[in-house]
């Protein structure tokens, strides 16, 4: 199994997600694709088995080694949450097609467990009930993954087809200082904002902003 786990991470880095079929995992693999119905029955079943493999690859690179130092008060909890989900969209941003086969597949396993328990024990040590330690982990994924999928989606058909992203934000700056500023005030005294292409700061703010609802929530 592992082989053709790592065979279809394989398809999937050099070629993408929607490139990925039975067919041309089998071939990657030099066999029949019929052959593979003895191990998996659909793309579906895959995609799951990426998943857990990308999750166990969170696990070893993307976790900070330190989240159990968060029990005996040497780290905040706040800093081990925010440190976890900055690894987490860099561990996404540099695997194609991460994003897109983890984001909502919740897939009962080892892996998923060993990654959950240290962001669960944080939580908890930072105050919140287990109920509430459960929404605000699925909270904290959520966003980054939406995040990560948002950034690495294109723009427009332009930057699709090869416009920089850059020049196409240009694009819609000019395209948002063309409207009629009587009819959208706020708009025109939020465009720059708008479409600044600063991607980091746009991600620290959304992340700092939860965990200050957490810790307001916690307070």
């Amino acid at each position: 199994m592992s082989a053709l786990v790592s065979a279809a991470l394989e398809v999937v880095e050099r070629e993408g997600l929607d490139a990925l079929s039975m067919r041309r995992l089998a071939e990657q693999l030099g066999v029949q694709a019929a052959s593979l119905y003895w191990h998996v029955q659909s793309k579906e079943q895959v995609l799951d088995l990426l998943a857990d493999e990308l999750l166990d690859r969170v696990r070893t690179e993307a976790l900070p080694a330190d989240l159990d130092r968060v029990a005996t008060g040497e780290v905040a909890w706040t800093d081990a949450l925010t440190e976890t989900a900055v690894n987490y969209r860099a561990f996404l941003r540099c695997r194609r097609d991460a994003a897109r086969i983890i984001a909502g597949r919740f897939v009962g396993g080892i892996s998923l467990a060993r990654v959950l328990e240290p962001i669960l024990g944080v939580l908890r040590a930072g105050g919140l009930s287990a109920h509430d330690a459960a929404y605000a982990v699925y909270t904290i994924i959520v966003y980054v993954q939406g995040f990560v999928l948002h950034e690495s989606s294109p723009l427009s058909a332009s930057n699709a087809e090869g416009m920089e992203r850059s020049d196409a934000l240009r694009g819609v700056k000019a395209a948002i200082g063309a409207l009629p500023e009587d009819e959208f005030p706020h708009l025109a005294e939020s465009v720059d904002a708008l479409t600044e292409a600063n991607l980091e700061e746009r991600f620290r703010f959304g992340l700092d902003r939860l965990i200050d609802g957490l810790s307001a929530h916690v307070r």
